[in-house]
């Protein structure tokens, strides 16, 4: 049965990332920035899992990297368990990195093919030594790799051997090892047949009920999204444009670019596909090296007025539903 806690168990508060643009091979001079994310802040509690979704280049993957400390933020905080670990360094991070982890889009590429599976799931084992001996090394690893669905006489089978959805299985388990508190999944279910998606996300379910862990969960299919999680993010050129509770965020869209994602969803009745509206976007995602002023989705947005171009919108905040966007249309 899942329990989501009042426990905060990854808080993060006004993340920037720009990746520098160079020019010159010798003399480098720095000319831009990508500016990938944002001022983005967000709260994961015990037992909770948060959707983030939005375009491709939005900056949902980068947000998930800083979040685990595989980017370094170029400025913000992260905390996970009340742990700051924004700024630390060598064996301090390395000690902390068993509370977080992170599954990856392609299990192709995340497994490491020299590797046996044995190897793979025991190397974090290893690494924040969980195991006393041998013996409880290979305990350990066989119920990690029944737990998520794999024989454990596949221990010695190498990852090309593996069809991908059993590949990811493996990549659950490597991250689940360490028993984190939290897990980012990069569009775990992307790269997978539409049969196996259902597999992977009712196994990430069961495993969230056993394990009490927290998801941040990227994706671009809002089906999924809505199946797993509790709370949904949806991010625009690297800013979080709306946030709320799953049934709240899917009954009662508010901005603009959430309801123009939401009537891309496909309805099963054919009757009610042709008749709702489909709302289309104009214009191509601008730039993250050169954002428009104001609010960045106004070169797009069907409900434009002359303030959103010039003034950046605040947060707006209805507190009966606790639901929160960042639009001129509910401003004051």
């Amino acid at each position: 049965m899942k329990h989501v806690s009042e426990e905060v168990v990854l808080n993060a508060s006004n993340i920037n990332m720009h990746f520098p643009i160079y020019k010159g091979l010798v003399f480098r001079k720095k000319v831009g920035a990508v500016k990938a994310v944002n001022g983005v802040s967000i709260d994961l509690r015990r037992g909770e899992t948060i959707g983030l979704v939005g375009e491709s280049g939005c900056g949902k993957s980068t947000l998930g990297r800083c979040l685990v400390r595989l980017y370094e933020p170029t400025s913000g905080r992260v905390e996970v368990s009340h742990i700051d670990i924004t700024d630390l360094q060598g064996e301090s991070l390395r000690n902390t990195r068993k509370d977080y982890q992170m599954i990856f889009q392609d299990p192709y590429a995340s497994l490491n093919p020299r590797m046996t599976v044995f190897d793979i799931i025991a190397e974090p084992l290893k690494t924040h030594r969980m195991c006393q001996n041998n013996s409880e090394l290979k305990k350990t690893v066989s119920d990690l790799m029944v737990q998520v669905g794999l024989s454990p006489g596949y221990v010695r089978k190498y990852p090309h051997e593996f069809s991908g959805g059993q590949r990811q299985r493996i990549a659950i388990a490597r991250a689940l090892a360490v028993k984190p508190k939290v897990i980012v999944c990069d569009e775990p279910v992307s790269a997978l047949d539409v049969s196996i998606q259902a597999q992977i996300l009712n196994l990430l379910k069961d495993l969230q009920a056993e394990f009490n862990v927290s998801y941040l969960f990227i994706a671009h299919d809002l089906a999924a999204v809505r199946y797993i999680s509790d709370r949904v993010a949806v991010m625009y050129l690297g800013k979080i444009v709306e946030f709320a509770s799953r049934d709240e965020l899917f009954k009662n869209p508010k901005h603009p670019y959430t309801k123009a994602l939401m009537s891309s969803i496909p309805v099963a009745d054919p009757r009610v596909e042709r008749s709702r509206e489909r709302i289309l976007l104009t214009g191509d995602l601008p730039s993250p090296m050169n954002l428009p002023t104001g609010c960045a989705f106004h070169t797009r947005c069907n409900e434009v007025f002359e303030k959103c171009s010039k003034v950046e919108p605040e947060q707006v905040q209805f507190p009966d539903t606790n639901h929160q966007v960042n639009c001129h249309l509910y401003g004051k």
